[in-house]
């Protein structure tokens, strides 16, 4: 299943390295928040977002995991 991360990412074209570098974390990391394994660092939260384009609520959960895509577009 697809988090908002994955989703956002897919259509606008960008690479999780991509981002990794842009948010100055490993590619690891990067790719346990895009899968919803690892909580997002509250310091990274609102990075991640301007980095998508939405607000922060909109891509995670009160525990700063990925929410799912169906989750969001259900609501």
């Amino acid at each position: 299943m697809q988090t908002v991360i994955a989703k956002l990412m897919d259509l606008k074209g960008l690479k999780s390295k991509t981002l990794a570098r842009k948010l100055e974390v490993t590619d690891a990391a990067f790719c346990g928040w895009k899968n919803g394994r690892v909580c997002v660092p509250p310091k990274r939260r609102q990075q991640l977002a301007e980095a998508l384009g939405v607000e922060v609520d909109d891509i995670l959960d009160d525990r700063g995991l990925a929410k799912l895509a169906e989750e969001v577009s259900s609501k």
